[in-house]
């Protein structure tokens, strides 16, 4: 399996987001079934569907960007600069090509997450969010500040309700995403669980933002933080280290060490218990005694 190969059709499904399998074979000269190892690799880290048939393909989430930390701009400007004087001494289609697809997937990737304190707001750590909720986010995230109208669905007193909505502020509450938006069906504002509601779209009508205060929104009062040190062990997910924060990540004693605030809640124990052999918990002493006696607790029940 060839790298090149793949990245080749990780950057056409960012700029594409439908590929059929026809063409990804002639294009590198490779059978049909190569294709798809490719794309099993792929569907290992990327949300796609492969439809078979006539109109079939391999389609990507319209949702799906590329992680914020996947390269840092400047990494991202230094490859660019490398294809364009590869291809300035090497004039092969390939390097343009290779430098126009990595250019649209950094403008794709160019919005970034911002959660500021203008567009959300966190009553809670940022532990884990499923990924269907984390979908919603994006899209929620984008209307918001291109200001476009999103149309949802949601179940409200065992009836399906369709209504068009003006997203104002994102929230994190109690570690799941909620949107503080102006309803347009109840003409007031109101504070949705992205997980409840059973669909969105973005729409092509635009909103102008309506005043509104923080003390407005409905929030109940957030857990007390926790003052956490933590051992990064072996070689931790990317996923970890972006959680954890890389500003809050240093070297003691040749030792790889987070000092971090997390939300002193019922979820801590299994949010830290999912990083498994990656990490150990160095500090509080309270937090050590907690995971051991859940995880006796759990023990128990396999045993």
């Amino acid at each position: 399996m060839q790298f090149s190969i793949l990245l080749d059709i990780l950057t056409e499904l960012l700029s594409k987001r439908h590929l059929t399998a026809g063409y990804l074979a002639q294009k590198h000269d490779i059978s049909l079934r190569t294709v798809y190892r490719y794309v099993a690799v792929l569907s290992e880290t990327l949300p796609l569907t492969v439809k078979r048939g006539r109109s079939g393909g391999i389609y990507l989430s319209d949702s799906y960007t590329l992680p914020a930390h996947f390269l840092t701009e400047s990494e991202y400007e230094s490859l660019l600069e490398a294809l364009a004087f590869t291809y300035a001494h090497q004039p092969e289609e390939r390097f343009l090509e290779a430098k126009r697809k990595l250019s649209t997937a950094v403008k794709q990737n160019a919005y970034a997450s911002h959660f500021g304190t203008e567009t959300i707001h966190l009553t809670d750590s940022f532990l884990t969010i499923p990924q269907s909720e984390r979908e919603k986010l994006r899209i929620m995230e984008r209307c918001l500040h291109e200001e476009n109208l999103v149309e949802v669905e949601y179940k409200q007193g065992g009836k399906r309700i369709i209504s068009r909505i003006e997203p104002h502020v994102l929230v994190l509450k109690e570690n799941r995403p909620f949107v503080y938006a102006f309803c347009h069906l109840n003409r007031h504002f109101r504070l949705f669980p992205l997980g409840q509601l059973l669909s969105l779209k973005k729409t092509d009508e635009h909103f102008r933002k309506r005043p509104f205060s923080q003390t407005d929104i409905p929030l109940s009062e957030s857990a007390p933080m926790l003052s956490v040190r933590l051992e990064l062990l072996g070689d931790p997910p990317t996923f970890l280290i972006e959680w954890l924060g890389r500003e809050n990540i240093h070297t003691y004693k040749g030792k790889r060490i987070a000092d971090v605030l997390l939300a002193d809640n019922e979820q801590l124990l299994p949010c830290l218990l999912q990083f498994g052999r990656h990490i150990r918990i160095l500090s509080p002493l309270s937090l050590q005694e907690k995971m051991q006696a859940f995880l006796l607790e759990t023990s128990t029940i396999y045993s």
